[in-house]
């Protein structure tokens, strides 16, 4: 189901196929059309029964498929209607599946039950609540219930928020809890319920304020007993008759103190946490994140004292906290826009940005590959990550990639578990009974088709010019798939792509493998006892720096930690740490004085695409000439760096972002007249730097304030800069217990 479990914590422990050292190795295996109106998808693909299942926003025809997992062959396709949406959306909803049954809100004012197996539609649940009813909500399967969320499209008008509580076997209503009075309207439910891991407490958050008094349940977490739907407790947030309610699902989770919490990014910008039996009490904590509207947060008990979550913000920024405080982990870092759910899994974080798929080392959140798609295009999806495959949505297609077909995961079981309560970390309550309370609220069902709609779903055939996928995995062909600048049609074809395996695959980077064995550098210049020895071993180890190896004592390599580091090393360097590893075609050249081939050619060439250097603009010191008709800028490769040079490097790769106020200086010599002020404050900001105490050589004297000296204009030495890109990029691996990639 969405965000993978009843708690929505988007990780999947068993997911152990694809891991950081094999990244490089993925490859589309295939990709299908399924259609859309002109629109970015909204729902995300799930994985059960050896199929992946998922909605489009056809606005005709078949707009719900399920395909094999492994080999992308369509096994059915249906319609689930459509209706006209804000947004142009079809089917906001991503499935939920228990044994053979699939539940998910349809492209009109419906949720539907389907059978898994065939796509036959088993019943209809219509929400009857006018014609700008919309189901946004991913349904949760709890034993035999199944809960659904009721919301309007856009507001247009808002509808009375409810959820209700369905019998997964026929749709049949079996209790429901409203938020707002009779006559009334706020509240919605259009983010997706969530279930502690004990069974015991279902939580959601409320929509918006809009025609009711008193509004007492509007803009809130609220957490419900999930057999009466009672409402438990509650906590408003967020300005009065306003469109400032919550924005994102929420997520259950635990901390080092055994506590089970609840928390999501509210529209106000803040991410509120709370103790889950101890809601109406207010938040436990809370923090300025910004919010992304409807991305929602992930958690990984696995990584951390207490675990870690995850919480991506305004400004596509990528936050991972200590559930207990909120506390950074390390430092936020710059994504690009995503949308959905994010994916967790053996340490490793997947985003889906529309046009490629970021993967990212959840131990620091740095970019380790972008998996680019044929026929990209814009989503306002997540994904699944399962049996050693990436399953997302770009524009029309949905894409599968995985290891070559030669590394062929297992298939899923094919009927998979219901959802069993497991222990709390609290304590150990009564299971749930699997006979859930009715309200006497009447039941509402159908198990008629609407108009149109035939139980038997229509099966689309490949045509007979594309290659016809079998039970077996794919074999890749020679000729790849051309993008095209047709639009897809929006009627979903019948055509299956089998992509081959790319033939220019991206580089790995100079990250070697993780290992439990300590690393031990040999440098002859670099005793333990050097000020900068974690740090120079820190990246030696990673393999993102390298010493000399003539001129040294004894014959073995040296590091010269005193030396310079001239902008071209530090370009090297800094592009090594960040991850980046795009092939850089051979005739490219930004900078004049820096032809393809040189020395420091390919590095300078990446963090120049990242946007982290610009240059010296030709005919002005110190560049050189300007040579029409180019003009192209220099670099000045063989140039020492300066501290502020690489204050401003470190700070663009790591993508520090953060605005800093006018008056704020740290540092006695720079003031924020200084050209490299803000980028030395972001540093600083984030514990990278530290600088000179006052005085004491190299740093003049105290102010009142006792401020300490940056030196902005003195060149950096190799030390100074092994200690801030590996403070930078590898936060706590300059500990003397650290070993190649385990810190």
């Amino acid at each position: 189901m969405y965000g993978h479990d009843v708690s929505r914590t988007n990780y999947n422990p068993d997911e152990t196929i694809i891991g950081s050292g094999n990244l490089n190795q993925l490859v589309s295996r295939w990709q299908v059309n399924i259609g859309s109106n002109g629109t970015a998808p909204a729902g995300a693909p799930s994985v059960a029964n050896g199929k992946i299942y998922v909605g489009s926003s056809a606005p005709s025809g078949n707009n719900f498929f399920a395909f094999d997992a492994v080999s992308g062959a369509q096994a059915w396709a249906t319609s689930v209607s459509y209706q006209s949406s804000c947004f142009n959306v079809g089917i906001g909803s991503t499935s939920a599946i228990s044994g053979t049954t699939l539940v998910v809100g349809g492209g009109d004012p419906a949720y539907y039950g389907l059978d898994a197996n065939t796509g036959a539609q088993l019943w209809r649940h219509p929400m009857n609540v006018g014609s700008s009813g919309f189901p946004w909500e991913s349904p949760l399967i709890r034993n035999n219930q199944a809960y659904i969320g009721i919301a309007s499209r856009c507001d247009n008008p808002s509808v009375r928020g409810e959820i209700r509580g369905l019998a997964v076997a026929s749709g049949t209503q079996l209790a429901n809890q409203y938020f707002v009075g009779p006559g009334q309207a706020g509240a919605g439910i259009w983010n997706s319920p969530a279930l502690s891991p004990d069974g015991g407490t279902l939580a959601v958050v409320t929509g918006e304020d809009y025609s009711c008094s008193p509004c007492t349940y509007t803009r809130a977490m609220v957490t419900l007993d999930p057999d009466t739907l009672a409402i438990l407790q509650y906590n408003q947030q967020g300005n009065t008759n306003q469109d400032a309610d919550f924005g994102t699902t929420p997520v259950i989770f635990h901390d080092s103190q055994s506590r089970t919490l609840v928390g999501a990014n509210h529209k106000n910008g803040v991410f509120y946490a709370y103790v889950l039996n101890n809601v109406s009490g207010g938040p436990l904590w809370s923090r300025s994140t910004g919010t992304s509207v409807g991305m929602m947060p992930a958690y990984d008990p696995s990584y951390g004292s207490g675990g870690t979550l995850f919480i991506f913000g305004s400004g596509s920024r990528l936050y991972a906290v200590d559930p207990a405080t909120g506390t950074d982990r390390w430092p936020s870092v710059t994504t690009g826009s995503a949308h959905g759910n994010m994916a967790i899994a053996n340490g490793l974080i997947f985003l889906n940005m529309g046009s490629g798929l970021q993967i990212r080392d959840e131990t620091n959140g740095s970019l380790l590959r972008t998996l680019t798609p044929a026929n990209s295009g814009a989503a306002n999806s997540g994904l699944a990550v399962s049996n050693g495959f990436i399953y997302w949505l770009s524009g029309s297609y949905i894409n599968a990639w995985s290891l070559p077909p030669g590394v062929t995961p297992t298939v899923p079981p094919t009927i998979p578990p219901t959802f069993t309560p497991q222990p709390s970390a609290t304590s150990t309550p009564p299971a749930p009974t699997s006979t859930s309370t009715a309200t006497n609220t009447p039941a509402i069902a159908t198990n008629t088709p609407p108009p149109g709609l035939t139980a038997t779903p229509t099966i689309i055939q490949p045509t007979s010019t594309q290659p016809v996928p079998t039970t077996t995995s794919p074999v890749p062909t020679s000729t790849p798939i051309q993008p095209t600048d047709t639009p897809a049609n929006n009627t979903p074809t019948a055509t299956q792509t089998v992509v081959p395996e790319a033939t220019t695959p991206i580089q790995p980077t100079a990250v070697p493998s993780s290992t439990s064995t300590p690393c031990v550098i040999t440098f002859t210049d670099v005793p333990t006892t050097n000020p900068f020895y974690t740090y120079i071993r820190c990246l030696a180890c990673r393999g993102i720096i390298s010493g000399y190896s003539s001129g040294c004592e004894s014959g073995n390599p040296c590091f010269r930690p005193a030396n310079n580091v001239t902008r071209g090393q530090t370009a090297k360097i800094v592009s090594n740490a960040a991850g980046y590893s795009e092939i850089i075609p051979p005739g490219q050249q930004s900078f004049e004085d820096v032809a393809p081939g040189s020395t420091f050619w390919v590095w300078i060439e990446r963090v120049r695409l990242h946007g982290v250097i610009s240059g010296y603009d030709c005919g002005a010191s110190p560049a050189g000439p300007c040579n029409p008709p180019l003009n192209r800028p220099y670099f000045l490769p063989y140039n020492d760096v300066t501290r502020g040079q690489l204050a401003k490097i470190v700070s663009g790769a790591a993508e520090y972002s953060e605005p800093i106020p006018s008056g704020q200086q740290t540092f006695h010599d720079v003031p924020n007249t200084n050209p490299f002020w803000v980028y030395i404050e972001r540093v600083s900001l984030h514990g990278v730097i530290s600088g000179y105490d006052c005085g004491a050589p190299p740093a003049g004297p105290c102010d009142p304030l006792g401020r300490p000296y940056f030196l902005t204009f003195n060149t950096a030495t190799r030390g100074q800069t092994a200690k801030i890109v590996g403070n930078a990029f590898f936060r706590g691996c300059q500990t003397p217990a650290c070993v190649d990639r385990d810190e």
